[in-house]
């Protein structure tokens, strides 16, 4: 069955007025118990008071010596309405003689007690009884109570209480799924306006007139639409871009096609070739790198599994797998880092050399033939910073943060490119929590592309406080 808002809140409130229900009744039940047992006690006392002085009063009128004749005298106190619940006696003390007696009273003492109160078993049923003595110590007065009487009035009292309780619950359930039911109609409402609204509309949602515990599920869909609406404008933007660009070669390629098929001479049409492959070359590497831009944004987007790594042997695989580019330049590439030193962080192995070979890819491609190529790596007590540094143009201060965004390149630059090298690298580092920026290369004039990391061990200490925190936030 699938879990219902509306039913777990009708059963926990039925749950609640339940057991308040029946903590009231229990507890009606042993005070009402209480106020019989206090009543008849005191009943008890007074009847054995009011019998006592009326054998005082027959005894001195008559004497002690005429004590068989007692029960004449109080002949119209043997008979009663309730005889057959109630029992009385009056024993005279020195002689243990019974001289007065109800008809349903034995001919043995009710109790044996001294005075006061106690509870007997008489014909396998209990009995409370009260014991007087007459302050001369001539008799003792005892008088008993079956205690069906004292049950049968608790039992009336506690069904008065319990019936009304009993019709109410039926009642009470059904004005409470009402409530619950009215009261959740806003979510209703929002899940009707949700459903009729065309994919299109990522307007947000009016939070004005919303209920109180709606509110953070209302701005969160408003978060939400507005995150959506940005990646969509962004990928529209890119998919126009992507279009134009695209345009480009293929309208070389084509044309260098038609060159290869109308010339005759072989130097031509060879020549034709090789540009047809050049551009089909430019044209992989701008497909290759616009794949790699839509991984990034989805990493970014989403969540990427992390490990630890050192940053040291995924700059020795990069450079290893770019030297012969930089070879086939004449350019000199090189590693300066502490060998004895770990650069441990924690992130993508895949991404970041993704990011590292763009950049030296790029470094690579700018830098003039017999140029100079150096990947630093350098490590403080919290941090790693990598630096990519060529002996290329450079980008003038002014157009470095344009630079950043997809298709953006430099105005003096010659080589071919497509602009989304350092888009890449800005995608993935922050995936990576990491700060890029752009200087100058200190020797050479040419670029230089610095990324700041934390290190495993500050990255460590930094989730351990979020999650403290957390902790400490939760009640």
């Amino acid at each position: 069955m699938r879990p219902s808002i509306r039913r777990q809140l009708l059963v926990i409130s039925m749950v609640i007025v339940t057991s308040m229900w029946l903590v009231t009744s229990i507890s009606s039940y042993r005070d009402s118990q209480h106020e019989v047992e206090e009543l008849f006690d005191t009943q008890l006392a007074q009847t054995a008071r009011t019998l006592m002085t009326l054998v005082s009063y027959g005894l001195k009128e008559r004497g002690i010596e005429e004590k068989e004749a007692i029960p004449g005298v109080f002949g119209g106190l043997l008979g009663y309405e309730y005889e057959l619940k109630i029992a009385f006696q009056v024993w005279l003390i020195k002689e243990q003689q019974l001289i007065l007696h109800s008809n349903r009273a034995p001919m043995q003492p009710l109790s044996s007690g001294g005075e006061g109160f106690f509870t007997e078993s008489l014909d396998g049923k209990e009995w409370r009884v009260y014991l007087l003595n007459d302050p001369s110590g001539l008799f003792q007065v005892q008088v008993a109570e079956d205690y069906a009487i004292r049950d049968e009035l608790v039992e009336y009292i506690a069904l008065r209480i319990i019936t009304p309780m009993l019709i109410a619950l039926p009642l009470l359930a059904a004005m409470l799924w009402l409530g619950i039911r009215r009261g959740l109609s806003p979510l209703t409402c929002l899940a009707s306006e949700l459903a009729h609204r065309e994919s299109s509309n990522l307007k947000p949602l009016d939070d004005v007139i919303t209920p109180e515990e709606m509110l953070p599920l209302v701005k969160a869909l408003n978060k939400l639409f507005y995150r959506l609406e940005h990646s969509f404008k962004n990928e529209r933007h890119f998919t126009a871009d992507a279009a134009h660009e695209l345009r480009t070669p293929l309208a070389a390629i084509k044309t260098q096609a038609q060159v290869a098929q109308r010339v005759t001479m072989v130097e031509e049409k060879r020549h034709a070739l090789d540009n047809i492959v050049n551009g089909v070359d430019r044209m992989a590497r701008l497909v290759e790198q616009l794949l790699t831009l839509s991984r990034a944004d989805s990493l970014v987007s989403s969540s990427v599994n992390k490990c630890h790594i050192d940053l040291k042997e995924i700059a020795q695989t990069v450079l290893a797998d770019e030297a012969p580019a930089a070879i086939s330049r004449a350019i000199e590439l090189g590693l300066d880092c502490d060998q004895a030193v770990s650069y441990e962080l924690f992130g993508s192995a895949a991404a970041l050399s993704t990011l590292l070979r763009n950049l030296v890819d790029n470094a690579i491609r700018y830098s003039p033939q017999g140029g100079e190529v150096s990947v630093i790596i350098e490590r403080t007590a919290a941090q790693i910073i990598l630096t990519v540094n060529d002996t290329g143009p450079g980008i003038p201060e002014e157009e470095r943060t344009t630079l950043l965004k997809r298709f953006k390149r430099g105005r003096h630059i010659d080589t071919p490119g497509s602009g989304l090298g350092l888009s890449i690298v800005e995608r993935f580092a922050k995936l990576h929590g990491a700060t890029l920026q752009l200087k100058s290369a200190p020797q050479g004039g040419g670029l230089s592309v610095q990324l700041t990391f934390l290190s495993a061990q500050a990255s460590r200490s930094i989730e351990g406080s979020n999650i403290y925190a957390r902790l400490s936030q939760d009640p």
